[in-house]
Parts: C-alpha cells; structure tokens; sequence
C-alpha cells in the first residue's frame, strides 16, 4: 500500500464487496424461491378464502388453533405486507451482483 502514495482509492474494492453480498444474496434467493412461492401461496389463498366467505378487507388475518375444549391453543398472524416488500427489494437490488463494474460520483451534471 505504501507504494500506492499516500491515498489509496477503496472504492473498486467496495463496489467488489457490495456485489459479492449482491451474489450471496441472489443465491440465497434462489435456494428459498420455492419454500417461498409455497408459502406465499398459502397466505394468498387464506386470505382469499376469508373474503369470499364474506370477510371484509383486513389489516390482517390470524390462523388460530383451537383445542376439542374450545380453547386457543395458539395462533399465527397473517399479514401479507412482507410479500410486497420482499419483491420490491428484490425489484430494487436486482442489479447489485453488477455494482463493481458501475460507479458513483459526487459530479454534479448540467
């Protein structure tokens, strides 16, 4: 480093590091896609079912379980707000893995 001069421009390495998590993160994507169109499926069905019953629209659903004694066992709250987000993230990093061949200036253009 010290042949470099006194400065040393980190930003190549930082658009490599970003990209790098970029590409964990594709990766990892990939591994959960299916467990998660699945899962989102399920919240889309119940929540489907519930109005077609008559149900009005929701903040959010809960599946309950109930005891034979007619007590509640437990219950899980359904919201399907994540599943917007998570595709709007996925919308807007879809092009991090590429970051390290773009770059970033502070250059104000006229």
């Amino acid at each position: 480093m010290e042949t470099q001069g006194r400065y040393i421009d980190v930003r190549p390495l930082i658009r490599e590091y970003v990209a790098s998590i970029g590409r964990i993160h594709e990766f990892a994507r990939k591994q959960l896609d299916v467990q998660l169109i699945s899962s989102e499926s399920t919240l889309t069905k119940a929540d489907a079912d519930y109005k077609q019953i008559g149900g009005q629209d929701t903040v959010g659903l809960a599946a309950v379980q109930i005891s034979d004694s007619g007590q509640n066992v437990d219950y899980v709250e359904i919201f399907d707000d994540f599943i917007e987000r998570r595709k709007e993230l996925i919308r807007k990093n879809r092009n991090v893995s590429h970051y390290a061949r773009h770059f970033v200036t502070n250059a104000v253009h006229k």
